[in-house]
């Protein structure tokens, strides 16, 4: 299988000069750190901010369905809602036996002024957990 895969690699590029490393033969390579590496992040924007305020209805709390969060916010809240259950965050979750999303107590006392959440969270990549951004400030539910 190899005689011919490197005929069709050089067949197609000259700057390409496949290897086959097999057994004690691979040789030692380096690791490099990648410098354009960032970990994934989200912010606590204003469609976001929308899905709490929906849910909170001026404190007659109620729960919406995803469909429903669409069209009281838009697409974008739509497609975010999940990222409001992430940790640090915790503001919403699912209502036992359905889909419908409602606030957590946390939720509860972020939308009250009673609470502040960092404005950004990132994905740690030594975890995989979610974790505030150690350069992002602390927000209420007005963005400041």
């Amino acid at each position: 299988m190899y005689p011919p895969l490197v005929n069709l690699i050089e067949s197609h590029s000259f700057d390409s000069t496949p290897r086959l490393y097999i057994g004690d033969t691979l040789k030692d390579f380096p690791l490099a750190r990648n410098v354009q590496y960032s970990p994934q992040t989200y912010s606590f924007v204003a469609h976001l901010q929308c899905i709490v305020l929906a849910l909170w209805n001026e404190g007659a709390e109620r729960e919406l369905r995803p469909s429903d969060i669409r069209d009281i916010c838009g697409y974008g809240a739509y497609g975010n809602h999940q990222k409001l259950s992430l940790d640090p965050w915790g503001l919403v979750e699912n209502s036992p036996n359905s889909k419908n999303r409602r606030l957590t107590k946390n939720g509860r006392l972020f939308v009250q002024g009673k609470g502040k959440i960092p404005k950004t969270i990132l994905k740690d990549p030594a975890t995989n957990l979610w974790v505030p951004d150690p350069e992002s400030p602390l927000i209420d539910i007005n963005l400041t």
